[in-house]
Protein backbone atom coordinates (compact mmCIF):
# COMPACT_ATOMS: atom_id res chain seq x y z
CA UNK A 1 0.00 0.00 0.00
CA UNK A 2 1.29 3.45 -0.94
CA UNK A 3 1.02 6.54 1.23
CA UNK A 4 -0.73 8.49 -1.53
CA UNK A 5 -2.74 7.60 -4.63
CA UNK A 6 -3.43 10.45 -7.04
CA UNK A 7 -6.84 10.83 -8.70
CA UNK A 8 -7.14 13.19 -11.68
CA UNK A 9 -9.00 13.85 -14.90
CA UNK A 10 -7.48 11.45 -17.42
CA UNK A 11 -9.13 13.34 -20.27
CA UNK A 12 -7.06 16.42 -19.46
CA UNK A 13 -3.39 16.03 -20.53
CA UNK A 14 -2.38 18.87 -18.22
CA UNK A 15 -3.72 16.96 -15.20
CA UNK A 16 -1.90 13.77 -16.18
CA UNK A 17 1.39 15.60 -16.68
CA UNK A 18 0.97 17.35 -13.34
CA UNK A 19 0.43 13.98 -11.64
CA UNK A 20 3.59 12.57 -13.25
CA UNK A 21 5.65 15.61 -12.23
CA UNK A 22 4.37 15.42 -8.66
CA UNK A 23 5.20 11.70 -8.56
CA UNK A 24 8.74 12.34 -9.85
CA UNK A 25 9.32 15.02 -7.23
CA UNK A 26 7.91 12.87 -4.42
CA UNK A 27 10.47 10.15 -5.18
CA UNK A 28 13.14 12.42 -3.69
CA UNK A 29 11.52 12.06 -0.25
CA UNK A 30 12.72 8.83 1.36
CA UNK A 31 9.89 7.25 3.32
CA UNK A 32 7.10 8.75 1.22
CA UNK A 33 5.56 6.51 -1.44
CA UNK A 34 3.21 7.70 -4.18
CA UNK A 35 1.55 5.29 -6.58
CA UNK A 36 2.91 5.84 -10.09
CA UNK A 37 0.32 7.67 -12.24
CA UNK A 38 -0.55 6.14 -15.62
CA UNK A 39 -2.57 8.85 -17.36
CA UNK A 40 -2.58 7.13 -20.76
CA UNK A 41 -4.21 3.96 -19.42
CA UNK A 42 -8.02 4.09 -19.64
CA UNK A 43 -8.48 2.10 -16.45
CA UNK A 44 -10.16 3.09 -13.19
CA UNK A 45 -8.15 4.32 -10.23
CA UNK A 46 -7.33 1.88 -7.46
CA UNK A 47 -8.43 3.24 -4.10
CA UNK A 48 -5.80 1.51 -2.00
CA UNK A 49 -3.61 4.30 -0.64
CA UNK A 50 -3.31 5.39 2.97
CA UNK A 51 -4.51 8.75 1.61
CA UNK A 52 -6.14 9.78 -1.65
CA UNK A 53 -5.26 13.00 -3.44
CA UNK A 54 -7.57 14.63 -6.00
CA UNK A 55 -5.75 16.97 -8.39
CA UNK A 56 -7.99 20.00 -8.94
CA UNK A 57 -8.12 21.11 -12.56
CA UNK A 58 -10.95 22.59 -14.59
CA UNK A 59 -14.12 20.40 -14.59
CA UNK A 60 -12.36 17.67 -12.62
CA UNK A 61 -15.57 16.51 -10.92
CA UNK A 62 -17.24 15.99 -14.29
CA UNK A 63 -14.72 13.28 -15.16
CA UNK A 64 -16.10 9.73 -15.03
CA UNK A 65 -12.73 8.46 -13.82
CA UNK A 66 -12.86 10.85 -10.87
CA UNK A 67 -16.50 10.22 -9.97
CA UNK A 68 -15.95 6.44 -10.12
CA UNK A 69 -12.99 6.82 -7.76
CA UNK A 70 -15.03 9.08 -5.47
CA UNK A 71 -17.68 6.38 -5.12
CA UNK A 72 -15.06 3.94 -3.83
CA UNK A 73 -13.36 6.56 -1.66
CA UNK A 74 -16.62 7.49 0.06
CA UNK A 75 -17.50 3.84 0.64
CA UNK A 76 -14.04 3.10 2.07
CA UNK A 77 -13.97 6.38 4.08
CA UNK A 78 -10.50 7.12 2.77
CA UNK A 79 -8.69 10.27 3.94
CA UNK A 80 -8.75 12.74 1.06
CA UNK A 81 -6.64 15.75 0.11
CA UNK A 82 -7.48 18.27 -2.62
CA UNK A 83 -4.28 19.20 -4.48
CA UNK A 84 -4.76 22.54 -6.20
CA UNK A 85 -2.83 22.80 -9.47
CA UNK A 86 -2.49 26.58 -9.30
CA UNK A 87 -1.15 27.00 -12.84
CA UNK A 88 -4.45 25.59 -14.11
CA UNK A 89 -6.25 28.92 -13.48
CA UNK A 90 -9.04 27.29 -11.50
CA UNK A 91 -10.82 28.16 -8.28
CA UNK A 92 -11.16 25.22 -5.88
CA UNK A 93 -14.53 26.32 -4.52
CA UNK A 94 -15.96 26.75 -8.03
CA UNK A 95 -14.82 23.25 -8.98
CA UNK A 96 -16.27 21.72 -5.81
CA UNK A 97 -19.66 23.27 -6.57
CA UNK A 98 -19.74 21.33 -9.86
CA UNK A 99 -19.98 18.05 -7.94
CA UNK A 100 -23.63 17.03 -8.29
CA UNK A 101 -23.73 14.08 -5.87
CA UNK A 102 -24.55 15.20 -2.31
CA UNK A 103 -22.63 12.34 -0.68
CA UNK A 104 -19.54 13.13 -2.72
CA UNK A 105 -19.94 16.83 -1.99
CA UNK A 106 -20.05 16.28 1.78
CA UNK A 107 -16.98 14.05 1.51
CA UNK A 108 -15.03 16.59 -0.57
CA UNK A 109 -15.90 19.46 1.74
CA UNK A 110 -14.30 17.60 4.65
CA UNK A 111 -11.03 17.32 2.72
CA UNK A 112 -8.19 19.76 3.27
CA UNK A 113 -6.64 21.67 0.38
CA UNK A 114 -2.96 21.82 -0.49
CA UNK A 115 -1.67 24.43 -2.93
CA UNK A 116 1.00 23.01 -5.25
CA UNK A 117 3.36 24.76 -7.63
CA UNK A 118 6.65 23.42 -8.91
CA UNK A 119 8.26 26.84 -8.43
CA UNK A 120 8.08 26.03 -4.70
CA UNK A 121 7.87 22.26 -4.93
CA UNK A 122 9.84 21.47 -1.77
CA UNK A 123 7.73 23.76 0.39
CA UNK A 124 4.49 22.47 -1.15
CA UNK A 125 5.60 18.89 -0.65
CA UNK A 126 6.44 19.48 3.01
CA UNK A 127 3.07 21.12 3.59
CA UNK A 128 1.27 18.29 1.81
CA UNK A 129 2.97 15.71 4.03
CA UNK A 130 1.58 17.38 7.16
CA UNK A 131 -1.96 16.96 5.77
CA UNK A 132 -1.74 13.30 4.73
CA UNK A 133 -2.36 10.07 6.57
CA UNK A 134 0.58 7.65 6.27
CA UNK A 135 0.75 3.89 6.39
CA UNK A 136 3.55 4.34 8.95
CA UNK A 137 3.33 7.05 11.61
CA UNK A 138 7.11 6.86 12.09
CA UNK A 139 7.70 7.75 8.43
CA UNK A 140 5.55 10.85 8.76
CA UNK A 141 7.38 11.99 11.90
CA UNK A 142 10.76 11.59 10.18
CA UNK A 143 9.57 13.51 7.11
CA UNK A 144 8.27 16.31 9.32
CA UNK A 145 11.65 16.54 11.05
CA UNK A 146 13.30 16.91 7.64
CA UNK A 147 10.76 19.60 6.74
CA UNK A 148 11.69 21.62 9.83
CA UNK A 149 15.36 21.48 8.83
CA UNK A 150 14.54 22.62 5.28
CA UNK A 151 12.48 25.50 6.66
CA UNK A 152 15.37 26.63 8.85
CA UNK A 153 17.71 26.48 5.84
CA UNK A 154 15.25 28.50 3.76
CA UNK A 155 14.98 31.19 6.43
CA UNK A 156 18.77 31.34 6.68
CA UNK A 157 18.95 31.79 2.89
CA UNK A 158 16.33 34.55 3.03
CA UNK A 159 18.34 36.35 5.70
CA UNK A 160 21.56 36.01 3.67
CA UNK A 161 20.18 37.07 0.29
CA UNK A 162 18.11 39.91 1.72
CA UNK A 163 21.30 41.27 3.28
CA UNK A 164 22.94 41.15 -0.15
CA UNK A 165 19.98 42.98 -1.67
CA UNK A 166 20.20 45.67 1.00
CA UNK A 167 23.94 46.00 0.41
CA UNK A 168 23.31 46.36 -3.31
CA UNK A 169 20.87 49.19 -2.61
CA UNK A 170 23.45 51.02 -0.52
CA UNK A 171 26.15 50.60 -3.17
CA UNK A 172 23.94 51.35 -6.19
CA UNK A 173 24.89 54.18 -8.53
CA UNK A 174 21.30 55.47 -8.24
CA UNK A 175 20.34 56.28 -4.67
CA UNK A 176 16.92 55.00 -3.66
CA UNK A 177 15.51 54.57 -0.20
CA UNK A 178 13.53 51.32 -0.53
CA UNK A 179 14.26 47.84 -1.84
CA UNK A 180 10.55 47.09 -2.32
CA UNK A 181 7.32 49.03 -2.53
CA UNK A 182 4.16 46.97 -1.89
CA UNK A 183 0.79 47.96 -3.32
CA UNK A 184 -2.69 46.64 -4.08
CA UNK A 185 -6.17 47.78 -5.02
CA UNK A 186 -8.42 49.40 -2.42
CA UNK A 187 -11.29 46.99 -1.71
CA UNK A 188 -14.13 46.35 0.70
CA UNK A 189 -13.50 43.99 2.42
CA UNK A 190 -9.74 44.70 2.22
CA UNK A 191 -8.68 41.24 1.06
CA UNK A 192 -5.57 42.33 -0.82
CA UNK A 193 -4.56 44.80 1.89
CA UNK A 194 -4.74 42.08 4.56
CA UNK A 195 -2.40 39.93 2.48
CA UNK A 196 -0.08 42.85 1.78
CA UNK A 197 0.25 43.51 5.51
CA UNK A 198 0.91 39.83 6.16
CA UNK A 199 3.72 39.75 3.59
CA UNK A 200 5.11 43.00 5.00
CA UNK A 201 5.20 41.45 8.49
CA UNK A 202 6.94 38.33 7.12
CA UNK A 203 9.57 40.42 5.32
CA UNK A 204 10.13 42.53 8.44
CA UNK A 205 10.61 39.41 10.54
CA UNK A 206 12.76 37.23 8.29
CA UNK A 207 14.54 39.88 6.18
CA UNK A 208 15.12 42.79 8.58
CA UNK A 209 17.87 44.30 6.40
CA UNK A 210 15.38 45.18 3.67
CA UNK A 211 13.73 48.58 3.45
CA UNK A 212 10.08 48.07 2.45
CA UNK A 213 7.45 50.74 1.74
CA UNK A 214 3.69 50.19 1.72
CA UNK A 215 1.40 52.16 -0.56
CA UNK A 216 -1.60 50.48 1.07
CA UNK A 217 -2.01 49.32 4.66
CA UNK A 218 0.06 52.24 5.98
CA UNK A 219 -2.00 55.10 7.41
CA UNK A 220 0.92 57.46 6.87
CA UNK A 221 0.51 57.18 3.09
CA UNK A 222 -2.60 59.22 2.36
CA UNK A 223 -2.35 60.61 -1.18
CA UNK A 224 -1.25 59.87 -4.74
CA UNK A 225 1.85 62.05 -4.47
CA UNK A 226 3.18 60.04 -1.53
CA UNK A 227 2.49 56.73 -3.26
CA UNK A 228 4.24 57.91 -6.43
CA UNK A 229 7.20 59.15 -4.38
CA UNK A 230 7.48 55.75 -2.65
CA UNK A 231 7.55 54.01 -6.03
CA UNK A 232 10.20 56.27 -7.53
CA UNK A 233 12.28 55.85 -4.39
CA UNK A 234 12.23 52.03 -4.72
CA UNK A 235 13.99 49.44 -6.85
CA UNK A 236 11.04 47.01 -7.05
CA UNK A 237 7.26 47.35 -7.12
CA UNK A 238 5.23 44.38 -5.83
CA UNK A 239 1.55 44.32 -6.83
CA UNK A 240 -0.93 42.03 -5.07
CA UNK A 241 -3.44 41.21 -7.80
CA UNK A 242 -7.12 40.58 -7.11
CA UNK A 243 -10.19 40.65 -9.34
CA UNK A 244 -10.55 43.85 -11.40
CA UNK A 245 -7.48 45.44 -9.81
CA UNK A 246 -6.26 46.46 -13.29
CA UNK A 247 -9.67 47.64 -14.48
CA UNK A 248 -10.03 50.75 -16.63
CA UNK A 249 -13.08 52.99 -16.78
CA UNK A 250 -15.18 53.77 -19.87
CA UNK A 251 -12.83 56.62 -20.76
CA UNK A 252 -9.81 54.33 -20.69
CA UNK A 253 -8.45 55.75 -17.46
CA UNK A 254 -6.59 53.11 -15.48
CA UNK A 255 -7.11 52.20 -11.85
CA UNK A 256 -4.76 53.44 -9.14
CA UNK A 257 -2.80 50.19 -9.41
CA UNK A 258 -2.38 50.63 -13.18
CA UNK A 259 -1.09 54.15 -12.66
CA UNK A 260 1.36 52.86 -10.06
CA UNK A 261 2.64 50.20 -12.47
CA UNK A 262 3.07 52.87 -15.15
CA UNK A 263 5.03 55.05 -12.74
CA UNK A 264 7.20 52.08 -11.80
CA UNK A 265 8.06 51.20 -15.40
CA UNK A 266 8.75 54.84 -16.23
CA UNK A 267 11.22 54.91 -13.33
CA UNK A 268 12.75 51.60 -14.53
CA UNK A 269 11.66 49.52 -11.54
CA UNK A 270 11.26 45.78 -11.66
CA UNK A 271 7.56 44.91 -11.30
CA UNK A 272 6.43 41.69 -9.62
CA UNK A 273 2.75 40.68 -9.71
CA UNK A 274 1.64 38.36 -6.91
CA UNK A 275 -1.61 36.60 -7.75
CA UNK A 276 -4.26 36.06 -5.08
CA UNK A 277 -5.66 32.78 -6.39
CA UNK A 278 -8.99 32.67 -4.59
CA UNK A 279 -9.81 36.21 -5.77
CA UNK A 280 -8.12 36.16 -9.16
CA UNK A 281 -7.60 32.63 -10.54
CA UNK A 282 -6.84 33.81 -14.11
CA UNK A 283 -4.37 36.69 -13.98
CA UNK A 284 -3.81 36.70 -17.75
CA UNK A 285 -7.51 37.36 -18.35
CA UNK A 286 -7.49 40.18 -15.80
CA UNK A 287 -4.58 41.89 -17.51
CA UNK A 288 -6.00 41.41 -21.01
CA UNK A 289 -9.50 42.64 -20.14
CA UNK A 290 -8.13 45.73 -18.47
CA UNK A 291 -5.78 46.51 -21.38
CA UNK A 292 -3.03 47.00 -18.79
CA UNK A 293 -0.44 46.06 -21.37
CA UNK A 294 2.44 47.35 -19.28
CA UNK A 295 1.89 44.40 -16.91
CA UNK A 296 2.76 41.98 -19.68
CA UNK A 297 6.00 43.70 -20.61
CA UNK A 298 9.38 42.10 -20.28
CA UNK A 299 10.01 44.02 -17.09
CA UNK A 300 6.99 42.64 -15.25
CA UNK A 301 7.20 39.26 -13.58
CA UNK A 302 4.24 37.16 -12.47
CA UNK A 303 4.47 35.16 -9.27
CA UNK A 304 1.53 32.79 -8.78
CA UNK A 305 1.05 32.48 -5.05
CA UNK A 306 -1.87 31.62 -2.87
CA UNK A 307 -1.95 34.18 -0.10
CA UNK A 308 -4.45 33.95 2.70
CA UNK A 309 -4.29 36.51 5.49
CA UNK A 310 -5.90 34.03 7.90
CA UNK A 311 -3.40 31.22 7.28
CA UNK A 312 0.35 30.85 7.40
CA UNK A 313 0.55 28.74 4.25
CA UNK A 314 2.06 30.64 1.35
CA UNK A 315 2.75 28.35 -1.58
Amino acid sequence: MDDLVLVYDKDTPEAGQFALNLYDHAKKWIGFSVQEPKPTERTSFTVNGASMGIIITKDVFKSEFVTDALELMVAAKKPCLLIHHIAGKTNVEDEIMQCENDDYLRYIRKAQTCIYTFDLADQCQDHMITLLEFKSADSKKELQKQAVLRLEETRADVLLFSSRVAKGRLNAAVHRRYDFCLTCAVEDPPVAEDVLNKVYDIMSRYAPALQVARNQGDKAVTNVQQRTANIRDSFNLVVFATRNCFATDENGKGSAVVEEVKAALESELQVCIIQHLSQCPDIDAEIEISNAKMCGSGRAKLVMLHLDAKKTCIA
